[in-house]
């Protein structure tokens, strides 16, 4: 009857929808309402109405089977690639975190090096001057020469050495910032991509351009943590500032 279509479609569902969804959301379930109201009524034309009306059914079933596999593809292939990356991330960090590691040993061994090779040269000087092959005065402006350039050259391995570690913090945390960031962009892919393999409805493209929003968010700051200079570059980028 009419009432009971009319029931049907004009139900409490549909003004909490229409209530918190918006008109996108609320005409969603309008259209899965009509079309349980259409077979209703197919079926109560006879034998050939439910005919009619199972091969309705039938359809959907198909459409609806074709777009849960087009999704589990998606769902399947977002984890394998997270799996993948973890196992990159990992080895990205320790390639980063050795190379530092190398870096930073090379220039300490050349730094006890210098101390090693200062002892001696004062050493040199000292057994010079006892025995009386150079002058105090020579001696002194030797011992002096050789403290400056000594601290000097000390002073730029040090230098060095406290670069590389910082650079290796950086460099460390930029690549685990960049592992979390780049699970959230193929998540955030996957969401676009499973909006895309839905069938239509009528949120679709709103639903699209929420899932497309957050991607676009998410790879700006892939890019703010890319070109990073600072920890607190990486820091705010990872919020998101």
């Amino acid at each position: 009857s009419v009432s009971g279509v009319v029931n049907k479609v004009a139900n409490e569902d549909l003004g909490k929808d229409l209530a918190t969804g918006g008109v996108s959301k609320a005409a969603d379930t309008l259209t899965g309402s009509l079309f349980d109201a259409s077979k209703d009524i197919l079926s109560s034309l006879g034998p050939w109405g439910s005919m009619a009306s199972a091969a309705l059914s039938f359809t959907v079933g198909i459409f609806k089977g074709m777009e849960q596999q087009r999704i589990k593809e998606i769902e399947d292939r977002r984890d394998r690639d997270l799996e993948e990356l973890a196992k990159k991330s990992e080895v990205e960090l320790m390639r980063i975190e050795e190379g530092f590691d190398r870096e930073i040993a090379m220039r300490k061994e050349k730094l006890s090096e210098l101390d090693n090779q200062y002892n001696k040269e004062i050493e040199f000087l000292k057994q010079a001057q006892s025995k009386g092959q150079i002058s105090g005065e020579e001696f002194q402006k030797r011992i002096e020469k050789l403290e400056s350039e000594y601290k000097e050259k000390k002073q730029q391995e040090s230098e060095r050495i406290t670069r590389a570690e910082d650079l290796k913090k950086l460099e460390g945390e930029r690549a685990r910032k960049l592992e979390v960031l780049e699970g959230d962009r193929i998540k955030a892919k996957a969401e676009v991509d499973k909006v895309n393999a839905s069938n239509l409805y009528w949120g679709k493209s709103s639903d699209l351009a929420q899932a497309q929003k957050i991607l676009n968010e998410i790879l700006q700051r892939i890019s703010k943590v890319k070109s990073a200079r600072s920890l607190e570059e990486i820091k705010l980028a990872r919020k998101g500032a």
